[in-house]
């Protein structure tokens, strides 16, 4: 019998090729130069030879100094985390299951969210109360609801699949399904949420949310590396960077950082002042930091195929953290490291060494 172990080892080392070189043109295009030094380059590369056993295209390095004006060696190149390392903590197989919003209430049960008014699962509509429902009584409830946020409940990355129906825009009625017969795939119907004051002020229109990167580490401790804020921008529903929205760094203390950045979307320009509301990002100062960091210890530990994933929280009005998203498996990194800086900090080194079995 002829092994098919070659063909496969092909198929993904092409696989491999075609993803680094999407994500190093991604990098390149939106640097405005070459802005590392000869000796810049080497010490990078040297680090990650040592550390990783691997050759690395410094282009990801040069993106992140020429956005924030800082070079560091421990920067994680992106093709090394998307191709190696957030599949070496997380399980992509089991997530084509688990990896569904409509599923949340059963993962995530007693852990906050949004309320839930529908869901649709496999083309077969469900009410709140997990049974099916009919036409009629959905138009019911929706003509109830004077707005709504209808998600893709799978592959909703960067907001694609995500829409606000609202009695202002016309009849929600119609508005709903006209929406809804745009996504093929399993859908999830939830309240909009009046954000807390403090995030409301950054930008009124969107609810602005906490993106929180942790690791469950193999002691059953959690890790949060990087904390951002995620803001939309004149007039948007959401505040994904990928959709052109902004971002800022947080630190544990709520205080947020001096300088923001677009995303790639926008070349990762860099900003003190929220373009909307004009108010400076090192003036936010986000309430009640340790709720959300108990929050997300609470809820990576219900994942644990899932070690290395990418929370998004909103604060209701009370400062109560609500489960928005998680992001079970290549979750943006960009934004954590022009914010923030290395993605692991101080564990770069140890975390390399285990991915890469040096």
């Amino acid at each position: 019998m002829i092994s098919l172990d070659p063909i496969r080892k092909i198929l993904r080392d092409r696989r491999r090729a075609g993803t680094a070189k999407r994500l190093a043109d991604r990098a390149r295009k939106n640097s405005s130069g070459n802005v590392l030094t000869a000796e810049e380059k080497a010490e990078a590369v040297l680090f990650y030879r040592n550390a990783a056993g691997k050759t690395i295209n410094t282009v990801y390095h040069n993106y992140l100094k020429d956005k924030s004006g800082v070079f560091r060696k421990e920067y994680i190149p992106e093709d090394l985390y998307y191709i190696y390392i957030d599949p070496h903590f997380n399980n992509t197989k089991e997530a084509r299951f688990l990896d569904n919003k409509c599923y949340y209430d059963y993962l995530f049960a007693g852990i906050a969210m949004p309320e839930t008014y529908l869901k649709r699962l496999n083309g077969i509509w469900f009410g709140a109360d997990g049974l099916p429902i009919g036409r009629e009584a959905m138009d019911d409830l929706i003509r109830s609801r004077s707005s709504m946020f209808i998600k893709a409940a799978t592959n909703s990355y960067g907001g694609k699949g995500v829409y606000y129906v609202s009695g202002e825009s016309g009849d929600t009625v119609s508005l709903f399904w006209e929406a809804v017969s745009r996504i093929k795939v399993d859908i999830v119907v939830q309240e909009a949420l009046k954000q807390h004051p403090a995030l409301a002020r950054v930008n009124e229109s969107s609810v602005n949310t906490i993106r929180a990167l942790s690791l469950l580490r193999p002691d059953g401790s959690v890790k949060i590396y990087s904390i951002i804020l995620r803001m939309g921008i004149a007039g948007a529903k959401v505040d994904n960077a990928s959709s052109g929205g902004i971002t800022c760094g947080v630190g544990f203390d709520g205080h947020c950082t001096e300088a923001g950045y677009y995303s790639y979307v926008n070349s990762g320009k860099r900003l003190l002042n929220h373009p909307t509301s004009g108010l400076p990002f090192k003036d936010i100062v986000i309430p009640g930091m340790d709720r959300v960091i108990a929050f997300v210890e609470k809820a990576a530990l219900r994942i644990p195929h899932f070690r290395l994933v990418s929370w998004d929280i909103a604060l209701r009005e009370d400062g109560e953290p609500v489960l928005i998203e998680a992001n079970f498996y290549d979750g943006e990194i960009d934004f954590h490291q022009l914010n923030n800086g290395p993605l692991f900090g101080e564990d770069t080194e140890a975390i390399l060494r285990e991915v890469f079995k040096q």
